[in-house]
């Protein structure tokens, strides 16, 4: 898979049995950002709002795991 600028990419579909506002209570918390995490990498917010708006900054603490 790929782009026209040659970079990889991977996605997926999956259908969550809940309420939109739930899931978006979730996406619009950074505080909850590394439960819906795939890669393990985040791990929690360092600065920004409890709640993001359009607009908002936040900044996250991670690490990537070298082998």
């Amino acid at each position: 898979m790929g782009d026209s600028t040659g970079t990889k990419s991977v996605s997926t579909e999956r259908v969550i049995n809940a309420p939109a506002e739930a899931i978006f209570a979730v996406l619009a918390d950074p505080r909850q950002h590394s439960v819906i995490d795939g890669s393990g990498t985040v791990r929690k917010p360092r600065s920004g709002p409890d709640r993001l708006v359009l607009g908002a900054k936040f900044g996250m603490a991670m690490h990537h795991f070298v082998p």
